[in-house]
């Protein structure tokens, strides 16, 4: 007996594997990370695979992006989660 993984099966476990961060306003529009958002983020943090993609879609300044993505990756440390 073979056994067959569809290319499709293929895109969804690569998807599994991508962590989207961003804040959205109600403008439907992304915005620089928030503290409610980083604090958010820190509390399930944990459950990401180490090897995720992380796609960081925050709309700031060309001077600003360092520290978005400082901002970001703190968001994902789980030392810095609080219970």
């Amino acid at each position: 007996m073979s056994h067959r993984v569809s290319p499709l099966t293929g895109f969804w476990v690569r998807r599994l594997f991508r962590q989207f961060i961003s804040e959205v306003n109600n403008q439907s529009k992304h915005d620089p990370i928030s503290l409610e958002s980083i604090l958010a983020f820190q509390k399930v943090s944990h459950l990401l695979p180490t090897d995720a993609q992380i796609i960081l879609e925050s709309r700031v300044e060309e001077s600003e992006i360092d520290e978005e993505i400082k901002t970001a990756l703190d968001a994902l440390d789980p030392a810095f989660a609080s219970d």
